[in-house]
């Protein structure tokens, strides 16, 4: 009876590390593929420029794409984040 038992026990242990030894997958988490919901004057683009056209002086900027919520054809983003047109920027900053 012993050598049975004794017997269960090594095998049991015997498959529990070969199933320990072999590769297992990786589960990664689902992408979603929900855009996000931007704000007023914003549009999602998959390739925008993070040097879109501000209020203040644009700055030369590489051309780099990046995911997410972009100004809209024509409006800056003022200093509070907001893209609105040209005219609502302040004249001192505003250098068309």
């Amino acid at each position: 009876m012993y050598k049975l038992s004794f017997l269960v026990i090594v095998l049991s242990v015997l498959v529990i590390c070969v199933y320990a030894q072999s590769p297992t997958p990786i589960s990664t988490p689902a992408q979603t593929t929900q855009r996000p919901v931007c704000k007023r004057n914003e549009e999602y683009t998959d390739c925008g420029n993070s040097c879109t056209e501000k209020c203040r002086r644009s700055t030369q900027c590489p051309t780099v794409c990046e995911v997410g919520c972009f100004c809209r054809k024509g409006l800056l983003r003022n200093s509070n984040g907001v893209c609105v047109q040209p005219y609502l920027c302040p004249y001192k900053n505003y250098f068309g």
